[in-house]
């Protein structure tokens, strides 16, 4: 089989030189990459891989294991696809709101080079914080109490179906709305999650239990919360992260964008930690469809596409 040679750079004419210059830098921003490209979603991957690789203790085992064992749980228990993510990706937002930089005592560990924490957190960089509400100059243990809304605006930024978004949101809300409607469930929070609630709004009010009872996913969002209280087992062996890739892959299904962007898809309306109120539900959580051709499908796509170009959103 004869070798194929690769033309050398002064081979090239400068027309194509300079068009493989663009593409090459076009791969380095995610939102010039059109919506489904590999490149882009290794990407996403490839961020995940650094933030759960520097991403510190969950109580007695890391944030990775008690990841890993959430999903794993949600996986044997019949979950589908997007709420395995879901599970996956509960406590993303907890790397999120760390507080990294050279000089800080929560030094980035070798590998987190290619994400910039600064002085503060990637969260704050990232305009999350205030997009959320939550105040920059709060303690460490306050940002990271706020988990719940940052990861899920940071899915919601990746392009993640909102399905995924939605339960890691109200993983934290469940918890707040069943330390409302149990007390037992409160008695039973370990140390460290009871300290955090005070910092998340403490159990809810009743009106807003009666919003999150009007969730569609709330059934949904209490197994995860379930689940989430149920991983934290040293030494248990289950599926790595590399088990998972091509269904977090497949969650991704919008182009990036930035976090002023993300509330429309949100099925709650926030002020920082309180709920004021819900917005009516996108019909990817709620609507069951009629079986139809190819044809008739177009209505419910976000994106407006001319083969594999995105014309408008």
């Amino acid at each position: 089989m004869s070798k194929r040679m690769e033309p050398s750079p002064e081979s090239v004419s400068p027309t194509k030189k300079a068009k493989n210059e663009k593409d090459a830098s076009s791969n380095q921003n995610p939102k010039s990459l059109k919506l489904g490209h590999d490149d882009y979603k290794d990407g996403v991957i490839e961020t995940l891989r650094i933030l759960y690789r520097d991403g510190g203790m969950y109580e007695r085992i890391s944030q990775l294991d008690h990841a890993l064992q959430c999903a794993h749980l949600a996986m044997t228990n019949g979950g589908d696809d997007e709420t395995v993510v879901a599970a996956l990706l509960h406590d993303v937002g907890w790397m999120l709101a760390a507080r990294k930089s050279s000089s800080s005592p929560r030094k980035a560990e070798d590998g987190t080079e290619k994400i910039e924490f600064a002085e503060n957190c990637l969260a704050a960089k990232l305009g999350i914080l205030e997009h959320c509400k939550v105040n920059s100059n709060a303690s460490d243990e306050q940002l990271l109490a706020q988990h719940d809304v940052i990861g899920a605006t940071w899915l919601r930024m990746q392009g993640f179906t909102e399905k995924v978004p939605h339960l890691v949101e109200g993983h934290v809300l469940c918890k707040r709305y069943l330390t409302a409607k149990d007390p037992d469930y409160h008695k039973n929070l370990s140390a460290d999650s009871k300290r955090t609630l005070v910092f998340q709004g403490g159990p809810m009010t009743p009106s807003e239990m009666e919003a999150a009872e009007r969730d569609p996913l709330l059934e949904q969002c209490t197994q995860l919360r379930n689940w989430d209280d149920a991983a934290k087992i040293e030494g248990l062996e289950v599926p790595d992260f590399d088990s998972y890739v091509s269904l977090i892959k497949k969650a991704i299904v919008h182009p990036p964008r930035d976090a002023a962007n993300c509330s429309t898809d949100a099925f709650y309306v926030r002020d920082g930690n309180t709920n004021v109120g819900v917005q009516k539900p996108r019909k990817t959580l709620t609507r069951m469809h009629q079986r139809r051709d190819a044809a008739n499908c177009s209505v419910d796509a976000c994106c407006v596409w001319d083969v594999h170009t995105i014309v408008v959103v």
